[in-house]
């Protein structure tokens, strides 16, 4: 839309969108300014500005399930088998891990749950000399500990209870997890760091400039989680959210929520101002409707199926509306009532439904005629 607003002026704009907060699904606006006419070293649409502006956002569901009747467990000595209605567990007890997970025999997560205190180090933490200051913690976990492990099930929930306490630093600080299981298949997982000794008393940066620790205290950490390695299989995956440095709290800004892609086919539109690679679904559309083409022209001049008026025409509706609804399975969403009201499929899906139905209804009048 042309707008029209020169520097430093102020307008107003309706876009047409009511009600939001009653819409269920996260609503986002897009606000791209382009160049609207080639300049030197400039193309025409080159954008120079944009932003996302999140009206309603996306609220995933912290509920936690649980009613785990279902759920079973073996135990012994060096592991915890869990087993539910349609996944299976493993519990790693020497190294508080998750060693196995899989749903309808399908393994998803073959290592999971260990704290990483670490991160790669950036050009502003050599200048800090933090890498060499802060080292102890890069290999908390693998020196110096000792662990104890406790499973409990829940009696009135059959929800499953693996703790796990780990002294690290010689004891100085107490790692505490609790791995919460219900018969879904669900898993929380807690983490508390308690320090016993070694903290300085200030509460402050102990390393600055001068690249010292006071003597009996330890180094400030980069950070404190968990890692999960899936298997290789799922590298190449389609995704929401705001692209590969989501994780990046102080950096995720930069990138609008949407739909990405790990796939070699990933594309970056430039002229949209994206930086992250998306599924070319144009690309996608047009190499299936020219599949399309060839498969009616040869069943056109090669069988006898044109005698079966309106077969080749339902057959032409039923294949590129089911051609659009897996492309759409990739397409950034283009909102619209259906996709609000029904949900589980986009607007276009739903909308190709009945061409589908009207397709199949031409074919098989025709045969019968």
């Amino acid at each position: 839309r042309d707008i029209n607003v020169n520097t430093r002026e102020n307008k107003n704009f309706k876009i047409g969108i009511e009600d939001f907060e009653s819409k269920k699904s996260d609503l986002l606006i897009n606000i791209l300014i382009k160049v609207k006419n080639l300049e030197p070293l400039i193309d025409k649409d080159f954008v120079v500005a944009r932003e996302q502006l999140i009206l309603n956002p996306y609220k995933s569901s912290t509920n936690f399930i649980s009613n785990s009747k279902e759920l079973s467990f073996l135990e012994d000595e060096n592991k915890v088998n869990v087993k539910g209605k349609n996944f299976k567990f493993e519990f790693d007890k020497s190294t508080a891990r998750i060693s196995s997970y899989s749903v309808d025999g399908k393994e998803i997560i073959q290592k999971g749950g260990n704290i990483n205190f670490w991160r790669p180090p950036t050009d502003n933490d050599y200048g800090a000399k933090t890498p060499s200051l802060y080292k102890e913690w890069k290999d908390a976990l693998d020196n110096n500990i000792s662990r104890s492990t406790s499973i409990k099930k829940d009696k009135k929930t059959g929800v499953l209870l693996i703790n796990c306490i780990t002294n690290i630093l010689n004891e100085d600080a107490k790692l505490i997890q609790q791995y919460q299981i219900n018969g879904m298949g669900e898993i929380h997982l807690k983490n508390e760091l308690v320090v016993i000794q070694g903290q300085n008393p200030d509460n402050v940066l102990q390393a600055a400039w001068d690249g010292k620790i006071a003597k009996g205290t330890h180094s400030n950490i980069y950070r404190f989680g968990n890692q999960f390695e899936l298997l290789s299989e799922y590298e190449n995956i389609n995704y929401y959210g705001r692209g590969p440095i989501e994780n990046e709290v102080d950096r995720k800004q930069a990138a609008f929520v949407g739909n990405y892609t790990n796939s070699n086919f990933g594309v970056v539109f430039l002229n949209n101002g994206e930086i992250f690679p998306r599924h070319p679904a144009q690309l996608y559309e047009a190499f299936g409707y020219l599949i399309l083409f060839i498969l009616l022209w040869n069943i056109y001049w090669k069988t006898n199926l044109k005698k079966h008026k309106g077969f080749i025409f339902g057959l032409f509706l039923t294949c590129l509306f089911s051609i659009r609804i897996l492309v759409e399975n990739v397409k950034e969403s283009q909102g619209g009532g259906l996709e609000d009201t029904l949900g589980i499929l986009s607007t276009g899906q739903w909308l190709s439904i009945p061409f589908i139905i009207i397709g199949l209804c031409l074919m098989i009048y025709s045969r019968k005629k």
